[in-house]
């Protein structure tokens, strides 16, 4: 097992000899334990610049990552309804007896992530330049990764042959998940901005009902798809010469209430919603 980074300071070649380097630590016991489950040792390499940005926790880090990822793997190959996915990792490691590879590398990407390289004979282990999360939402990557290893890719011709059917984007999205919803109440008039038509039917629906009125409000076509209504703007009413921005309470309660879209983020005063089941 090798771990290389640029000008490694005191606190790292410590942490690489007395928890990277030691017979007795995780490292040693995940590769031992991997090795017994799959007949073939998987041997991590590090090669990292000096990018990560607390050298205090930079080898635990990429402990932690590495071990979540060898646990995760001998848990898959333990796992009944994954045959198929075994028999294929084995097939590729078959063809690389002399041993495989764990190349861990820095890239700029908001998780850890792993790809196969059976080609090079490698699981290759992208390393984030920040921080790392808990583990929870590392294995549940890690786990996304591990279904993509031998997910068939479709050819530029079978998608060429798909898109040539596709309906226009109006029918497209209606029933095309995930939706997306977007608030922007930064300024006056409130911007919603919708993937999924009816969505905004609705809500304009609902606003006209009970919403002081303002001839200026309407459904928006999308200034870059032809046919697809894409955003409503909200103003306040006529004769209000107010600039402050809308209060968007109502519209984020009945997006996420009403419609049954999930918030998946927010500026404070930017947010963004997805639904992943259709709207009947």
């Amino acid at each position: 097992m090798r771990m290389l980074t640029k000008a490694n300071p005191l606190k790292v070649r410590v942490d690489i000899r007395d928890q990277w380097d030691s017979p007795n630590g995780l490292i040693q016991k995940s590769v031992d334990s991997l090795a017994k489950m799959l007949g073939h040792k998987v041997v991590p390499y590090v090669a990292l610049k000096d990018t990560y940005p607390d050298k205090s926790t930079f080898v635990p880090s990429v402990i932690r990552a590495v071990v979540l990822f060898y646990d995760l793997l001998v848990a898959r190959l333990e796992r009944e309804g994954e045959s198929e996915w075994t028999e294929n990792i084995l097939k590729d490691m078959g063809k690389s007896p002399a041993g495989w590879l764990l190349r861990i590398e820095a890239y700029n990407s908001s998780r850890p992530r792993v790809a196969l390289k059976a080609n090079l004979g490698q699981f290759l282990l992208v390393f984030p330049t920040h921080e790392l999360a808990i583990n929870a939402p590392i294995q549940a990557g890690f786990d996304q990764d591990l279904n993509r290893f031998f997910a068939p890719v479709a050819s530029v011709a079978e998608i060429y042959l798909q898109w040539k059917g596709w309906d226009c984007p109006t029918e497209l999205f209606k029933n095309t998940t995930p939706y997306i919803v977007r608030v922007d109440a930064r300024t006056s008039p409130l911007i919603v901005e919708a993937s999924h038509q009816p969505s905004l039917d609705l809500l304009v629906s609902y606003l006209k009902k009970w919403a002081k009125q303002n001839r200026q409000d309407s459904l928006k076509e999308s200034d870059f798809v032809f046919g697809i209504i894409d955003r409503i703007e909200i103003e306040l009413q006529f004769g209000n010469l107010s600039t402050r921005p809308l209060n968007p309470a109502i519209i984020l309660a009945f997006v996420e209430g009403v419609l049954g879209y999930k918030e998946t983020h927010t500026t404070g005063s930017i947010w963004t919603f997805k639904l992943e089941t259709p709207l009947k």
